[in-house]
């Protein structure tokens, strides 16, 4: 289990013992490749959260909270009243919403979603990056 995941779990406040059995629990993750009747030897799985497992959306979302965070309180991006909409996630997908382009640049630079990525040791994937844009402005 990753080291940034441990203390963002810690200053939450999950108790000592269901972080020991999360920390026992990753830490013995191992994976093999299968094809047809041949398999390759187990290799262990050092990062991420397991495939399909049901604490990893949540786990993931712990994760990944400061990138939510630092969007909303930079106030760029939509709002519907007072409900933050200018980043929506769904698994490892971010979606960034804003009303300019401009000002959707900022929310993907270094010293906003960038500084906060790197933080945690993840990359942004630019060749799957698209934007789509509504209106004629």
């Amino acid at each position: 289990m990753q080291y940034i995941l441990v203390l963002k779990l810690i200053n939450l406040g999950v108790p000592p013992t269901v972080l020991s059995l999360l920390m026992t629990w990753y830490s013995r993750n191992t994976a093999f490749v299968k094809w047809g009747i041949s398999t390759s030897y187990t290799i262990a799985l050092l990062a991420g959260v397991r495939q399909g497992g049901v604490l990893s959306p949540l786990l993931f979302c712990v994760y990944v909270d400061g990138i939510i965070w630092k969007l909303e309180s930079s106030k760029l991006g939509c709002w519907i009243g007072d409900c933050y909409v200018g980043c929506v996630m769904y698994a490892d997908d971010l979606v960034l919403i804003s009303s300019r382009i401009c000002e959707q640049q900022k929310m993907i630079d270094d010293d906003m979603c960038g500084d906060e990525v790197n933080k945690i040791n993840m990359q942004l994937n630019k060749n799957k990056c698209a934007i789509c844009r509504f209106g004629m402005h």
